[in-house]
């Protein structure tokens, strides 16, 4: 016997709903209840499982019954089994698929969880640290006595060496959130923090070109670099040059 819908294959069995012959390519067991039906009237959930119309029927009055109990009140959904319409199980009686775990159960596992605590993702770090580095940057331009720290010998750290940490940690993690694909859906967020970091860089380096205590340090190096290019003559005359101005 040919398949009804290909007219090419052997058929397997009969459809439960439409009773016409299948083949194993035309026709798709229940994971339900074990029903081989027509793949036109098999229904996918999101989690892969395929149901004929009955299970899928019963999948819905559950849903809608969900909204009048409270979930932990609720009984679990009676087990329903269908027949088996492929040959082989006609002729074998071999014993139904069991029962698979009511999906209910799972949905209001997540929608506990998302009433609950829920890790930070990728884009959040990258924005945190991304908004922190722009604050810091403008604290720095803002307020010129933040723009460097004297050590203990005298010489001078830009703070701008130690703000610009936070927009590079959060172009790692941006590119955390851009990489992994369970983050792509917030791909636009990424960007965005990576956008906020390149500007908290170029304020920070705008704020250390812009120092006066960096043009008097390049002063100064560029004075002693002149003085010990002098020779001897030149020394000395530089030195009467320096002792006439306060005279």
């Amino acid at each position: 016997m040919e398949c009804s819908k290909c007219n090419f294959r052997s058929a397997i069995g009969y459809c439960g709903i439409t009773h016409e012959l299948l083949c194993e390519e035309c026709g798709v067991h229940c994971d339900q209840c074990g029903m081989f039906v027509g793949a036109e009237h098999v229904y996918e959930t999101r989690k892969g499982v395929k149901l004929c119309p009955k299970c899928q029927d019963e999948r819905r009055a559950r849903k809608s019954d969900k909204h009048k109990k409270h979930p932990h009140d609720r009984e679990p959904a009676p087990a329903q089994k269908g027949s088996d319409t492929s040959l082989a199980a006609l002729e074998s009686e071999a014993p139904l698929p069991g029962e698979l775990e009511d999906e209910e159960v799972a949905a209001d596992e997540v929608v506990l969880s998302r009433s609950g605590y829920r890790k930070w993702q990728p884009w959040q770090f990258s924005m945190l640290l991304a908004v922190f580095g722009v604050i810091g940057a403008t604290l720095i331009i803002v307020f010129p006595s933040f723009r460097g720290i004297t050590l203990g010998d005298g010489s001078y750290f830009p703070m701008a060496y130690i703000v610009v940490f936070l927009p590079i940690l959060a172009f790692v993690w941006a590119f955390i959130g851009l990489t992994y694909a369970k983050f792509w859906e917030d791909r636009e967020k990424c960007l965005a923090s990576s956008g906020l970091g390149i500007l908290a860089i170029i304020m920070l380096f705008g704020s250390w070109f812009t120092d006066p205590v960096r043009y008097v340090e390049q002063q100064t190096e560029i004075a002693v670099k002149t003085r010990d290019d002098m020779n001897s003559k030149e020394l000395d005359q530089w030195r009467e040059g320096v002792l006439d101005r306060y005279r």
